[in-house]
């Protein structure tokens, strides 16, 4: 699949070093606007103590996180839900 802008390139009269510059203003625009919408890690406050609750909470929602995805009793398969169904009398 060919995107819009591959499509296009092949009809611009522009030469190597524009087509460079103009992805690299793009490219720059784009960095710029990220930086600028996406949050800045927290780091806590540093004269206290909630830099070290804060390192202890983000490793419990990281564990927590990692149980969620590597558990297996939040996937409902197909036997869980066989077992339920004759548990509950439904055939």
């Amino acid at each position: 699949m060919e995107t819009k802008a591959a499509e296009l390139e092949p009809n611009l009269s522009l030469d190597g070093l524009s087509k460079q510059w103009m992805k690299q203003i793009i490219k720059e625009a784009i960095e710029q606007h990220e930086r600028k919408t996406m949050p800045a890690p927290a780091q806590g406050c540093g004269n206290c103590s909630c830099k070290q609750q804060l390192e202890e909470v983000m490793w419990k929602l990281n564990s927590l996180n990692a149980r969620y995805h590597e558990d297996d009793k939040y996937a409902l398969t197909k036997a869980k839900l066989i077992t339920l169904m004759q548990k509950m009398g439904i055939e």
